[in-house]
């Protein structure tokens, strides 16, 4: 599995998510997920993971939804 850093860069550029929009979604505040991104934070507790890449599929979900209506 990629590193949650790997995710976040391909996740945030193809959705054109900003940090901002996936902290509301996730609760994870947006100065970490923006540390994680740029690798100044190497380890990330597993639940911010876990609610990370949550919001990220959730956030797919609904622009792919979108998208198709």
């Amino acid at each position: 599995m990629k590193h949650i850093r790997e995710q976040l860069n391909f996740f945030m550029e193809k959705a054109n998510c900003s940090a901002a929009q996936l902290a509301r979604e996730s609760g994870v505040n947006a100065v970490y997920i923006s540390r994680v991104r740029r690798g100044v934070r190497k380890d990330i507790a597993s639940s911010s993971a876990d609610a990370l890449r949550e919001a990220m599929y959730r956030i797919d979900y609904e622009t792919a939804k979108q998208a198709m209506a």
